[in-house]
């Protein structure tokens, strides 16, 4: 049985394809076989899949380019597939969280990025979702207060904290060598695998 994981959040800036492709690695480095839908007009993963190939360390996992409808009809051909999303483009987050088993929201913990998730979780149409806090200094008033308005809400989030590491700005356009903190995501990811196989 495979996974199906859409990536989004109807605010940009928030991560989506640092987090796809750190998460699509360190799936990969499970053991499990990955594809990565680049549903954004941007194309932004699939850009970053061909530097990192002409640099001569390809991604672990195939970039295929997708729109609405073609996420609707392609046919599942690894154990995860991630899409990555567009912001605002509402056509393609409809497709992407109708097709998936489940949504990651990313974010930041400022208060202004948590207004866009509760946006985006109201659009889901029921669609299971955990969100991420991504790009976040643990240590900050902010992130902590981020968590407990999630928890408080009854909102499920991930475990792990994705930090503000400069070695993840270095890494676009390259395979990424180390995956911090997206690896504890992964794992968490793949227990809702297991529960969905269950």
């Amino acid at each position: 049985m495979s996974l199906t994981v859409a990536v989004l959040n109807s605010k940009g800036g928030v991560g989506k394809t640092t987090a796809t492709i750190f998460l699509g690695v360190a799936l990969a480095e499970t053991g499990r076989t990955v594809e990565v839908w680049d549903a954004d007009p941007q194309a932004s993963a699939t850009e970053w899949a061909e530097d990192a190939a002409e640099a001569g360390e390809a991604l672990p996992f195939a970039v295929v380019p997708v729109n609405a409808a073609s996420i609707k009809r392609r046919e599942v051909a690894a154990d995860v597939v991630l899409i990555d999303t567009p912001p605002g483009e509402a056509s393609i987050q409809g497709a992407a969280a109708r097709r998936a088993d489940v949504v990651i929201v990313p974010t930041a913990p400022s208060i202004l990025d948590l207004k866009r998730v509760w946006a985006t979780l109201d659009s889901l149409g029921g669609v299971p979702a955990i969100v991420l806090l991504n790009g976040a200094n643990v240590r900050t008033l902010s992130c902590r207060t981020a968590r407990e308005v999630l928890d408080d809400a009854a909102v499920a989030v991930f475990s792990e904290t994705v930090r503000n590491l400069e070695k993840f700005r270095r890494a676009v356009s390259t395979r990424p060598r180390e995956v911090g903190g997206f690896a504890a995501v992964a794992a968490e990811l793949l227990e809702v695998m297991r529960e969905e196989q269950a």
